[in-house]
Formats: C-alpha cells, sequence, structure tokens
C-alpha cells in the first residue's frame, strides 16, 4: 500500500509537468516560429523481489517537435520563413555568443544592421566587392551618376554576380568632341552613339547571363582602312566627289575648296554615321572604327569620281564569349561616355558558394552609405531566396544572404526563451543546411502549437492526474483501515 501511494504521488508529480507543457504550447500558439514540445514517458523502477512490481512513472523527455509550420504572408520585406530544415543565425553583440532562430520577423537596428526582434544581429554570409571599374577617382556611385544603365543579378558555376551600372547626365555634358577630319563628333553624335553602345552593352550582359559557363573571349572592333592617297589628287573642281558606300547607306562629298578640305568635310560625314569613327591622315588614308566591338562594317564602292580606291580591313570584327563578351562592351561605353565629358562607374559584387557552405558569416548593414556603395542611406530592402537586395532607384545592389543552418539532431538543441536555442553537444555544430531548406520572402513560420490537440492532450493528461489522485486517497484509506485494525 505504502508502493501504490509513491506511484500516485510520481503520476501526479508527472501530469503536473505535462499539463505545464501543454500549457506553454498553448500560451505560444501565436508565437511566430514556436516549436510545440512532445512529452515522453517512462515507468520508474521494478522490484524483482515484488514479483516486477512497478514503482510509478516519471517523464522520460521533453523535446522540441521541429515539425513545418504553417507559412504566412505578411508582405513585409523584412520577414522572413525557413521551410523545410533550418535555422537563423543571431549573435548577441554584447558576448558574441551564437543562437538559433525559426522566427523570421527582423528589423533594421539604429546602426542600420538586421537585428532580430530581440536584438540580436542576424548572420549572413556579406556579399564581397569583385572589382569597380570606371572614370578615374570614382569608387562609389556619388551623386553626379545621376542617370541609370543596368542592374543585373546572375548566378554563375560558383557564384552569385551582381552588377550595377550608372553614368553622368551625358546629354547636359556633350559638347563637339575633337576636330575636323579626326573624329569630329557633334553633340547629337556623341549621345546617339553612347546610347546605341548602351543598348550594346545590356545585350551582351544578357548573353552571358543566358550562359556564363563558356569560355570568355574578348570581342574585337573592326578597323578598316580605304587609301585614297593615289586619288586624292583628282579632287579639283565643283564637279569631282568622294563617295563610299557604308551598310548599304552611300556618303557622298562633293569637292570644296581644295583636295585636303574636301578629305575632311568627308571623313566628318563618316564620323556622323552611327557607332563609327573615322579621321583621315595627310596622306589621304581614312581609317573607320567601329564603336562596338563585334559589329560588323560593311564597306564597298570607296570612290574618286568613280575610280576606286584600295579597301583594307586591318582589323576584323569579332564577336567575343563569355565574361570578356560582356567587358568589351563595357570599356566601348565608358569610353564614349567620357568623350561626352561624362563619368561611368560599374560595380560588381559576388556571395561565392564556397562563402555559403563554409558559412562565412557575419553582421550586415542595411545603409548603401556605411557599405561605400552609393551616397544613399537609406534604400529599399528586398529578400529572395534568402538573397538580400538594397534598391536606390532601378539600381538593385546584391548585399548579403541570410545564412541558413542545419543540425545533425535538431532535439539536442536547448530552448532558452525568446524564440531561441543554442547548441550543446548532442546537436553537434551547425552546418550549411543545403537544398533541403529554402528561405521564404515577405513571410513568417506561425507557431507549430494547436490548440485543437493541445485541448484534447490536456483533458487526458487532466484525467490522469485525477485518477492517481484517486490512487492516493485510496491508499490512505487502506492505511487507515490497516491502522483501525491494529487498534
Amino acid at each position: 500500500m505504502i508502493s501504490s501511494l509513491w506511484n500516485g504521488v510520481s503520476g501526479i508529480d508527472t501530469y503536473t509537468k505535462a499539463i505545464d507543457v501543454q500549457a506553454n504550447d498553448m500560451a505560444n500558439v501565436n508565437t511566430i516560429g514556436h516549436k510545440k514540445s512532445d512529452v515522453r514517458f517512462e515507468d520508474l523502477m521494478y522490484d524483482g523481489i515484488k514479483g516486477n512490481q512497478g514503482s510509478g512513472v516519471k517523464i522520460q523527455s521533453i523535446n522540441k517537435n521541429f515539425s513545418q509550420g504553417d507559412i504566412k504572408v505578411t508582405g513585409i520585406a523584412y520577414d522572413v520563413a525557413i521551410k523545410g530544415d533550418g535555422f537563423f543565425v543571431a549573435v548577441d553583440p554584447v558576448d558574441n555568443q551564437s543562437f538559433y532562430t525559426r522566427a523570421g520577423n527582423f528589423k533594421m537596428g539604429p546602426n542600420g544592421y538586421l537585428l532580430t526582434a530581440d536584438n540580436l544581429q542576424v548572420q549572413s554570409i556579406v556579399a564581397s566587392p569583385v572589382r569597380t571599374i570606371g572614370t578615374a577617382g570614382l569608387t562609389k556611385f556619388e551623386d553626379s551618376l545621376s542617370k541609370f544603365v543596368l542592374s543585373k543579378n546572375l548566378k554563375t558555376n560558383d557564384e552569385i554576380l551582381s552588377i550595377n551600372t550608372k553614368v553622368s547626365d551625358y546629354e547636359k555634358s556633350a559638347n563637339t568632341f575633337s576636330t575636323s577630319g579626326n573624329n569630329l563628333k557633334s553633340k547629337f553624335s556623341l549621345i546617339s552613339d553612347i546610347e546605341a553602345s548602351i543598348k550594346d552593352y545590356k545585350q551582351k550582359l544578357d548573353v552571358y547571363a543566358s550562359n556564363t559557363s563558356v569560355p570568355s573571349l574578348a570581342s574585337k572592333a573592326q578597323v578598316t582602312e580605304i587609301d585614297f592617297n593615289s586619288l586624292k589628287s583628282n579632287l579639283q573642281n565643283s564637279n569631282d566627289f568622294i563617295s563610299i558606300t557604308i551598310n548599304n547607306n552611300v556618303i557622298r562629298q562633293e569637292f570644296r575648296a581644295d583636295a585636303d578640305t574636301t578629305m575632311k568635310l568627308f571623313t566628318d560625314k563618316l564620323s556622323a554615321l552611327l557607332s563609327i569613327d573615322s579621321k583621315v591622315s595627310a596622306d589621304g588614308k581614312i581609317t573607320l572604327t567601329s564603336n562596338i566591338p563585334g559589329n560588323e562594317m560593311k564597306i564597298s564602292d570607296a570612290t574618286v569620281n568613280k575610280l576606286s580606291a584600295n579597301i583594307n580591313t586591318t582589323v576584323k570584327s569579332e564577336l567575343g564569349s563569355g565574361k570578356a563578351l560582356f567587358d568589351s562592351s563595357q570599356k566601348a561605353l565608358q569610353e564614349l561616355v567620357q568623350r561626352a565629358g561624362g563619368q561611368f562607374l560599374q560595380m560588381e559584387n559576388s556571395i561565392s558558394d564556397a562563402n555559403e557552405t563554409n558559412l562565412t558569416m557575419s553582421n550586415l548593414n542595411l545603409k548603401l552609405d556605411k557599405l561605400d556603395i552609393s551616397n544613399y542611406a537609406f534604400p529599399k530592402l528586398e529578400i529572395t531566396d534568402g538573397n538580400i537586395y538594397l534598391k536606390d532607384g532601378d539600381n538593385k545592389f546584391l548585399v548579403g544572404k541570410i545564412a541558413n543552418v542545419s543540425f545533425s539532431d535538431n532535439t539536442g538543441l536547448t530552448s532558452v526563451g525568446n524564440n531561441n536555442f543554442t547548441q550543446t553537444r548532442f546537436s553537434g555544430d551547425p552546418r550549411f543546411s543545403g537544398e533541403g531548406s529554402k528561405i521564404i520572402s515577405n513571410s513568417i513560420e506561425l507557431s507549430t502549437s494547436n490548440l485543437g490537440e493541445n485541448l484534447t492532450e490536456l483533458l487526458v493528461l487532466q484525467k490522469a492526474f485525477e485518477a492517481n489522485s484517486k490512487i492516493i486517497t485510496t491508499s490512505d484509506e487502506f492505511l487507515k483501515t490497516a491502522i483501525n485494525l491494529k487498534r
């Protein structure tokens, strides 16, 4: 009978704790990322002398159930949720202790860092600067770079690459370039050449983005020489002329003043053609150069008074491939913008697969001026597949990727409150979560607590508690009867 008393007491103690667990889950039914707990029971030691008589019950384990919670779309840029096995990593800035959480209701702190709701610093794989190419002296996007050119983020074999380009207002800065006979360009021609080059620049990046694994080969700009040396002496009066056909367009210049003047005026007309540079030497050789690498100039019928001149292409047009294809267009565009008195800047940042896999993590600042990208302090945040982008107008800068880790045994983690867990020797070390886990944008993961299940379990535990209470009272009555018999 004494044994039954202790059995009942163990039941009371055990089911009290189990009820507490259910109550905690019910209280956290609306807590973001909360994981319900599973309570497991086991019997106490048996007494073999008394015929395998049990000694009661105790809690074997209380483990978090890391099943997937429902994903709720919030539309808030700072909200993210993990679908699959994984945890966000957060660090206490006071003691650098690492915590792990499923609650992705993040925010930006007063210093610009990405924080959890309880002000821990969210860890990210920070984008590394690849290169900054542009006008001398420019290292970030200054206010003078007012014109958007392009912004593209692409996946290569081993990294996520972000490319952003802006230029100054070349329409305002452009003026007549050079002198007659030496690639003379009007303001209109300069602007037209730049706009054609921008179109080519964007197209070449699209080509590279469509297949980043092809070999890298630079494009070549066509250079063609037309030798009028032996013919220019025929330019003597108003009946004489010089002409050429370029891309099916006939360009003709009537005699003016003298042969040299006529040659220069003819060269100026050629320079006015879209995407073509032209200059004439003292001995009457005209050199035509395409200012878009890879573009072919179809040149024929170079004549003076119908006398044919020799056409010699010294550098054939050659379309490159891979990254060098795009780089060739970048160099051409930068030269044209600077020719118009403007400024050019292209910035490339990347996140390598190796850094993500090796969990090369740190805090992430969300202010572009703190990152030395631009002077704009408060850009618009966008998170896609865990990649963090900051938007300044039409430019979209890749600045980091939210770290997502997993453990060999999630149940080995210790709950420490505030939706956080810490690792133990039972959980193992954090590792890259891999393809089995995905970060969902503009969403949060809801609690896995289910009121229906909790209430049902609570009723079961209540009955078990009552039954064990009855065991105690019944055992007590038996003891009283036994004592009275002795009296």
